[in-house]
């Protein structure tokens, strides 16, 4: 059989996949926390990222920033942006 793909060269199918995803870093501090790397389609916004990452939390809970920086909940995320959500009500913390 003849490949008909030069060496280095992505299969379609597999490069097909790879052209409809972008990879972000993504860092949960809630909790104990977690940083790991995920593919999430073209045109994601910050708030359906965060329906992923934080199931049934309420996003204005939370500081979310993209490159470091706020953003609005509607922020389309770009390829390896580094996105982080972070509490900003604390359960069970007492007001001062």
């Amino acid at each position: 059989m003849v490949s008909l793909f030069r060496f280095g060269q992505t299969h379609p199918f597999f490069r097909d996949s790879k052209e409809h995803s972008m990879k972000l870093l993504v860092i949960n501090n809630n909790g104990g926390g977690f940083a790991d790397y995920m593919n999430v389609e073209p045109g994601t916004t910050v708030h359906q990222l965060f329906g992923q990452v934080v199931p049934g939390g309420k996003s204005e809970d939370y500081l979310i920033r993209v490159n470091r920086q706020p953003v609005p909940k509607d922020h389309i995320l770009q390829e390896g942006e580094r996105v982080s959500f972070t509490p900003v009500k604390i359960e069970g913390a007492v007001a001062a």
